[in-house]
């Protein structure tokens, strides 16, 4: 809302529904974000994701411990198939949209390669 200093009458108003499509996808999607689009649903939906992220990442780790060679923390041994060429982009693209993502890659890349020289070192 604007008021007119002056005389304190209101001047203008300016709803939800007047904001650009953008700005409205964008509400819409913090409200979502922050539980506050459909109440107590919306919180149950966002809670039932955190817990399953959490399952995701528990349980990968648990399936990496079962098949990890023995005595080692390393992958367990590849089946000898080569990387499509078209998942190597895709990650590449990835690494490039999203930092962070490549930076980890660039991580655990260069410890892969300084674990390996340090194991085969006498």
């Amino acid at each position: 809302m604007t008021w007119d200093p002056a005389t304190g009458a209101e001047t203008g108003r300016r709803g939800f529904a007047d904001s650009h499509p953008i700005d409205r996808a964008v509400n819409y999607g913090i409200a979502w974000h922050e539980g506050q689009l459909f109440g107590l649903a919306n919180q149950l939906i966002g809670l039932a994701t955190a817990l399953a992220l959490i399952a995701v990442s528990v349980l990968g780790v648990a399936m990496w411990w079962k098949r990890r060679p023995r005595g080692e923390l390393g992958a367990p041994p590849g089946d000898g198939r080569r990387v499509p060429a078209g998942l190597w982009a895709i990650v590449a693209l990835l690494a490039i949209l999203l930092p962070l993502f490549g930076l980890s890659l660039i991580v655990v890349l260069a410890l892969e390669v300084l674990l390996s020289r340090w194991k085969r070192s006498p």
